[in-house]
């Protein structure tokens, strides 16, 4: 598995949950750290799962995101949160992105870090709001993945929720 944990802290009990597992950190040092980090791995254009420093998952909890055949997949934080179309943007905490979803969003964090307002590098004309830009990440996903791709995607939810802490 590829696991990566941007973080700014390290909370304990993330720390022993991801004990079992080889795992990839990224320091994540001032407002524009994680889209800048997200970019990286999509350059990168491997699939990966992103665990943030204050999620903890249930046991078998990555091996399901890894495994599962879908190109974007997340658990939620609460057990009434479910995620469709129009509601509930999902988050970041632990979910998993293909290499096949990272292909078809090329240009996702360039947009976002270039604070693009024109058409030619934001087609979706999605408003790009100010910093931290940290707190946008998942909500600017969703929805260049619903607006701008040719055929909406949208993620598949997971369950049981983590925990986010």
């Amino acid at each position: 598995m590829n696991i990566w944990v941007p973080y700014t802290i390290f909370e304990p009990e993330t720390v022993v949950a991801l004990a079992p597992y080889k795992v990839n950190y990224a320091l994540m040092d001032d407002d524009e750290g994680y889209p800048r980090f997200l970019k990286r791995r999509w350059k990168a254009g491997q699939t990966f799962l992103n665990i943030e420093h204050d999620v903890v998952f249930h046991h078998g909890a990555l091996e399901e995101l890894w495994t599962c055949k879908r190109p974007w997949c997340a658990f939620a934080y609460r057990p009434d949160e479910i995620y469709a179309e129009d509601n509930h943007t999902p988050v970041f905490g632990c979910c998993k992105f293909s290499a096949a979803f990272i292909h078809t969003t090329t240009g996702v964090w360039d947009a976002m870090l270039e604070n693009a307002t024109d058409r030619a590098r934001n087609p979706s004309g999605i408003a790009v709001a100010s910093n931290p830009k940290w707190k946008l990440c998942d909500g600017w996903l969703r929805q260049w993945a619903k607006y701008v791709l040719p055929r909406p995607q949208f993620v598949h939810q997971h369950f049981p929720a983590v925990q986010n802490l």
